[in-house]
């Protein structure tokens, strides 16, 4: 969903990172790849600001989604994704179509 929010502030627990805020990105996470977002020389971490509840399943979820929390033992996460382009717009489109084919991820889904 353009503009909803996201995956790392509903459903990644991250507590190192929380930690970390403010660091400075580390080289080796950086370090040969172009990233449409990053302008700065020395980009910093940045931590989720909402607080994360554990469930009986596992799952981590934010306080964002109290209804879904409520019913996350019913829910598969895949977090497996990963794009081959560091722009976020077609980086979302290649996750949401497939690479082109717009209902693939309703199969999966489906």
């Amino acid at each position: 969903m353009v503009g909803g929010p996201s995956h790392l502030d509903m459903f990644e627990y991250k507590p190192a990172l929380n930690q970390r805020q403010g660091e400075p990105v580390p080289e080796s996470l950086i370090k040969g790849v172009k990233f449409a977002q990053i302008t700065e020389k020395q980009p910093k971490l940045l931590g989720s600001k909402w607080k994360f509840s554990p469930w009986p399943c596992g799952a981590y979820v934010s306080e964002l989604m109290p209804h879904t929390a409520s019913i996350v033992d019913d829910i598969a996460f895949i977090k497996t994704l990963r794009a081959d382009d560091t722009n976020h717009f077609f980086a979302e489109l290649q996750m949401n179509t497939a690479g082109g084919s717009p209902a693939a991820p309703a199969w999966a889904l489906g």
